[in-house]
């Protein structure tokens, strides 16, 4: 019996970048943002990023920096 498996298309770096900006997290610069995603990488910094969180959205102010604060 098959089951129909639902596998998420891979984002690139430029569309986790976006995808932050869309959640309200400020960030200053994008290709800095992009090149510490591709050291950390998104999924280990999410678990980073929940308490900076309500609703799937950024508290209003956080930045880039602040969750890279947090996460070193």
């Amino acid at each position: 019996m098959e089951k129909n498996v639902h596998i998420k298309k891979p984002t690139t770096f430029s569309e986790q970048v976006e995808l932050l900006k869309l959640r309200n997290l400020y960030i200053e610069d994008a290709e800095f943002a992009e090149k510490m995603l591709r050291r950390i990488n998104y999924y280990r910094l999410s678990a980073y990023m929940l308490t900076l969180k309500e609703d799937n959205e950024f508290i209003e102010g956080t930045t880039f920096n602040q969750l890279l604060a947090i996460y070193e």
